[in-house]
């Protein structure tokens, strides 16, 4: 036990004794006599002496105050008490080890439910995991079997699609043979013609030439069946457009003038002689019921002049009128064709396809093949 210093104990004695005189001061009634004596006093100065007495005085009042607290504080402990809160230390100190080992049994306990809830949920999904793999195990089964049910009978499929294949192929070289016999003559026929197109250094300044989306014939019966084999499919169904070094030319001319009058153009490529020309012409737009006029001519006819009405020119117009001679063929619905042999003569002049528009506005689209409306007029 620890005890206090001697200078503490006299700072707490002065300290008390400062309170208790200012509480006795406070108490006391003041008088008269009282007041003027402490302004006297107040008033008369302090000497020498005064000031000893009172140190004096309050010294030996703290030494008398120390020497009572020391020897209190030095008093014997009582040796019953002392024993009686040490047992009580100890009865706490058991009861708060009886609560902990309580408290790690309890734990102990939940730890071991716990870790038995999860054995338990091991042992579900193990179960679990071995229905699964039977069930992929039956499922693959079922699906190896479906895969070689299936396996055989594309097997057997190809082997018969193989042995009709070897019958179809000689029908298809059957039908080959059969357009070639149709092809070849025709092809003999257009080559010079299909390659044709209107010459604009042979053309009157009035006439506008442009080129137009292709005009597309419609299919004969000899051609629809030939595209219902698919042999041509690749071509769009056109038998023709198989020929070599095709390409398809649909050429627009318009009377692009302000006043009326005959203006004539030329093609390209002129006929030759001993050989088989055939072309076709579709109106697109005309003013009256004359004035348009398709055939051939020779380059002597000036390109002011009409086709047809000069000479060594052949033409048949708009109004159903032949014009010359020789064989011209007209159709229907606006669509003219034309065909022309001409005899093995050296002598004879060339001639080209010309056309020949009167009214401003009219408009027509040539077709050099080999495509055409008209294609049984080529055999």
């Amino acid at each position: 036990m620890s005890f206090p210093t001697k200078e503490a104990t006299i700072n707490e004695i002065g300290q008390l004794s400062t309170d208790q005189q200012k509480t006795s001061a406070s108490k006391r009634p003041r008088s008269q006599n009282d007041a003027g004596a402490e302004t006297a006093v107040s008033k008369r100065p302090r000497g020498q002496n005064d000031l000893a007495e009172n140190s004096v005085a309050t010294e030996t009042e703290t030494n008398n105050r120390v020497d009572h607290l020391l020897a209190t504080d030095q008093q014997p402990i009582d040796e019953n008490a002392t024993g009686q809160i040490l047992s009580k230390i100890a009865a706490i100190s058991c009861a708060n080890c009886l609560i902990e080992k309580a408290n790690n049994e309890k734990m102990q306990e939940q730890l071991f439910q716990r870790q038995e809830q999860m054995l338990a949920k091991i042992d579900e999904l193990q179960k679990s995991v071995f229905a699964l793999k039977e069930g992929q195990s039956s499922i693959v089964s079922v699906v190896e079997n479906q895969f070689s049910s299936l396996g055989t009978k594309l097997d057997d499929k190809i082997n018969e699609l193989l042995n009709s294949r070897t019958g179809s192929i000689g029908v298809q070289k059957d039908v080959q043979n059969s357009v070639n016999k149709f092809i070849d003559p025709v092809y003999n026929k257009l080559k010079n013609t299909y390659s044709n197109c209107w010459d604009v250094a042979a053309c009157h300044p009035d006439l506008l030439i442009s080129n137009s989306a292709s005009i597309n014939a419609p299919l004969n019966k000899a051609q629809q069946l030939l595209k219902s084999s698919n042999i041509f499919a690749t071509a769009g169904g056109a038998i023709l457009a198989t020929l070599p070094g095709y390409v398809r030319k649909s050429v627009v001319v318009k009377h692009n003038g302000k006043n009326s009058g005959f203006c004539s153009v030329f093609a390209k490529i002129s006929i030759p002689n001993g050989s088989f020309f055939y072309y076709e012409v579709t109106i697109l737009h005309k003013h009256y019921d004359f004035g348009m006029h398709i055939g051939i001519a020779t380059k002597k006819m000036p390109l002011h002049s009409c086709v047809g009405c000069h000479e060594g020119s052949y033409a048949y117009d708009d109004n159903g009128k032949f014009l010359g001679s020789g064989e011209l063929l007209d159709g229907t619905s606006g669509r003219i064709g034309c065909s022309v042999n001409i005899s093995a003569n050296a002598s004879s002049p060339e001639r080209f396809p010309c056309v020949s528009l009167f009214w401003p506005g009219d408009k027509i689209v040539a077709n050099f093949g080999p495509v055409f409306k008209y294609p049984e007029r080529l055999l």
